[in-house]
C-alpha cells in the first residue's frame, strides 16, 4: 500500500503541478481504496473549491502524465478514477531530494 500521507504532502510541493491540480489529485488520494476513488466530480469540485470544467481538463492533464485513469461505467453518470502509485514515485523523490537538500 503507497504512503498517502507522503504523497500528498510531496504534491502539494511539486513545482510542475497548478495549484488546481494539487487540489484535486490530494482529493482523490484522500477518497482512493485499494487503487480506486470513487468519487463524483461534484463532491471533487466540492473538497477541492475547483470548478467542474477545471477539473476535467485537470484530469486530461493528470492521464498524460499517466497518473490516474478514468472508466466509465456504463448507464452510470458516475465512473471510477484509478490511481497509478507507480507514476507517482519521481514525485515523491523530488520531494525527498528537495527536502533532504533544505536540511543540509
Amino acid at each position: 500500500m503507497a504512503d498517502k500521507n507522503l504523497i500528498q504532502k510531496a504534491i502539494k510541493s511539486f513545482d510542475h503541478l497548478t495549484k488546481s491540480q494539487k487540489s484535486v489529485l490530494n482529493v482523490i488520494i484522500e477518497f482512493e481504496k485499494n487503487g480506486v476513488a470513487n468519487i463524483a466530480v461534484d463532491s471533487i469540485a466540492d473538497l477541492s473549491k475547483v470548478s467542474k470544467t477545471i477539473i476535467y481538463k485537470n484530469f486530461i492533464k493528470m492521464e498524460a502524465l499517466g497518473l490516474i485513469t478514468r472508466e466509465k461505467v456504463p448507464n452510470e453518470q458516475v465512473g471510477y478514477i484509478r490511481v497509478n502509485y507507480s507514476a507517482f514515485k519521481p514525485i515523491v523523490d523530488f520531494y525527498i531530494k528537495k527536502k533532504d537538500f533544505c536540511l543540509k
